[in-house]
């Protein structure tokens, strides 16, 4: 089938071309998943560093898992390769048996697999245990293994694999000030290249975190220790743990040539306010914002996401990958570029197409499954969707690399975003709330609405909108031989400025409103009922009508007229030929109509008073 309007891979409004944001170096279909955005691009670098990953306090052994499904997600991305197993400190890898672009997530709070968690018991350590005075007795000091130490040895254990020169670090929770304390006090300063944390207490937490901890999540007494090592008390020696962990951080760090950066998260899924516990009400649930951030960082990222969905309460629990710091796409753009790239985004902005809207959706209304459009003009990172419903609850959450898929739009280029819907999604108005951010901060925050009509009810559900009624001006007839037809459209109010789009049975919309989309044909079209839809909207609204018509193409015979004898007016019509052998007309008219030929035979016979008539079309 051919259609004389072609179909174009974009939607933007006419006025929305005059963008020219650029994306470069993308290449990805429109359907990918974000797992499979990251997934397809594969670059090689001079130097690559292993990547250790770092898992955070936990009272049982699956927070050895808490980065598993990031690896899954970075496995063969820009040529790294997950290590199918955790590493730990007394774990022996063969010299030279790995390559240097390897992702490993390492354990800390056992020996080696198959030993009992947290025996011996531990704490971060790496201060000098004078300053541990109050507690040596309390928690028996000497007795205990220092999570920073069997960090030291698992990074030697990587790099004696893989042949690597230095490690990059992403520590979560904990496992970020774990990492510090190794950076700084047990030797990694010279074999760290870059660490990123993850929605840690890079400035200490509330002392009551120390309460509530050990009643929400079930800490073990033994773990004590290292939440004080999170307080912000000033337990040792007259500071807190972190206190000394960061006076002179900054320079120590770029003496070393060592890089590092945070990311932190603003979605607080718990949100218990109450005296006493005021960290609740910001942050990631767990820790505030401030508190994650490290002064001299090359970035300081935020996102929308919680703290874990690793912690063993009905709330975290609930928590959906997009919103969870260790799976949300977000981190694992910031590694991609940051760690496999050495990139940093900033400066991202996103272009406007009117006084209030940067992103299009379409089709809206739309019938099962839509895409989100926008065109960038800077370095974003990241864009999170989260489909509510009208009351504001959260449906489903969607996160994509800002640049995951390409489109050429005339001079402009833009970028499409596919959205696929919850089952049995009911016909209602919805919401569609979009964050864009480059690796420093949030740089859009956009809701839309739009309404999900399947069938005919669509019409009922946008009459109140200001969206224009489409009314049919040519259609071919509902049931026709022929295998082309010709249509156009128009609104009842007679406005000229106004935008249209179409599809043909179950193809895909044509994914540029314009005007010109009014009137379309098509041909060789094959037998059986088939649906044409329209969409139209006003150049400077956001509402859509759908209209649609049916209409069944016949089966293609040859006519094949023999020993007929035709007294009164007759017809014939064929998509294909017609043959008279042996006919005779005493009286009327007989018209043939065929689309490839008319073949009369020498006994075809006219009367006076009769006529004949042969159409070719």
């Amino acid at each position: 089938m051919r259609k004389y309007i072609y179909c174009v891979i974009a939607i933007l409004l006419p006025l929305f071309l005059l963008s020219c944001g650029k994306i470069v170096n993308t290449s990805f279909s429109d359907n990918n998943s974000s797992e499979d955005i990251l997934m397809s691009q594969s670059i090689s670098y001079d130097t690559d560093y292993p990547v250790i990953f770092v898992h955070g306090i936990s009272h049982k052994y699956d927070v050895e898992d808490t980065w598993s499904d990031m690896l899954s997600k970075l496995n063969n991305v820009d040529g790294y390769v997950a290590y199918p197993e955790t590493i730990y400190s007394g774990t022996k890898l063969e010299k030279n048996s790995l390559p240097a672009n390897s992702l490993f997530k390492v354990g800390y709070y056992r020996e080696k697999a198959g030993d009992i968690f947290g025996s011996p018991r531990g704490y971060i350590g790496g201060l000098s245990t004078d300053y541990y005075n109050e507690y040596h007795a309390r928690y028996t000091l000497p007795n205990r293994v220092s999570y920073s130490s069997r960090l030291s040895k698992i990074v030697d254990q990587v790099l004696n694999a893989t042949g690597a020169s230095k490690v990059n670090i992403v520590g979560h929770s904990m496992g970020g000030i774990v990492s510090r304390a190794y950076i700084r006090w047990e030797g990694g300063h010279s074999k760290v290249n870059k660490l990123i944390t993850v929605g840690s207490p890079n400035n200490g937490v509330p002392s009551d975190l120390r309460t509530f901890f050990i009643k929400r999540y079930n800490i073990h007494n033994w773990q004590r220790l290292e939440l004080s090592e999170l307080e912000k008390s000033k337990a040792f020696n007259g500071r807190s743990y972190t206190d000394w962990l960061n006076d002179g951080w900054e320079s120590f760090c770029k003496n070393n040539g060592i890089e590092y950066a945070t990311i932190r998260g603003n979605y607080n899924p718990v949100n218990i306010p109450g005296p006493g516990i005021p960290w609740l009400n910001i942050g990631d649930g767990v820790i505030d914002e401030e508190d994650a951030t490290i002064a001299g960082a090359s970035f300081n990222g935020v996102v929308y996401a919680a703290h874990s969905s690793g912690l063993p309460d009905p709330i975290s629990m609930s928590i959906p990958p997009e919103r969870d710091l260790t799976k949300t796409t977000y981190t694992a753009e910031v590694i991609r570029n940051w760690l496999f790239q050495n990139k940093i985004k900033r400066g991202g902005r996103l272009h406007r197409y009117s006084s209030s809207i940067h992103f299009i959706l379409y089709p809206s209304p739309f019938e099962k499954n839509f895409s989100i459009f926008y065109t960038i003009e800077g370095d974003a990172l990241y864009v999170q969707a989260t489909l509510r419903d009208f009351r504001g609850d959260s449906l489903k959450s969607y996160g994509f690399p800002a640049m995951n898929s390409y489109m050429k739009i005339n001079s402009g280029e833009g970028t499409q975003l596919f959205i696929e819907t919850p089952d049995d999604l009911p016909a209602s108005t919805y919401f569609m709330e979009i964050l864009a951010y480059d690796m420093d901060k949030l740089i859009l925050s956009e809701t839309i609405k739009i309404t999900n009509c399947p069938g005919e009810k669509c019409l009922e559900e946008t009459e109140s909108m200001n969206s224009p009624k489409i009314v049919f001006l040519k259609t071919p007839d509902r049931k026709t031989l022929s295998p082309t037809a010709d249509f156009e459209v128009g609104v009842e109010d007679g406005n000229l400025d106004v935008l249209y789009a179409y599809k043909l049975d179950d193809q895909q919309w044509d994914r540029y409103f314009r005007k010109s989309n009014n009137k379309v044909s098509f041909d060789n079209l094959s037998e059986g009922t088939h649906t044409i839809y329209f969409a139209a909207m006003y150049r400077d609204a956001m509402a859509v009508t759908t209209i649609s018509y049916d209409w069944e193409v016949g089966k293609v015979n040859d006519i094949i007229i023999m020993d007929e004898v035709f007294n009164e007016d007759r017809s014939f019509k064929s998509s294909s030929s017609i043959s008279a052998k042996n006919v005779k007309l005493s009286s009327g008219k007989l018209t043939l109509t065929a689309r490839q030929a008319i073949n009369i035979n020498a006994n075809f016979d006219v009367q006076r008073g009769a006529s004949f008539d042969a159409v070719i079309e």
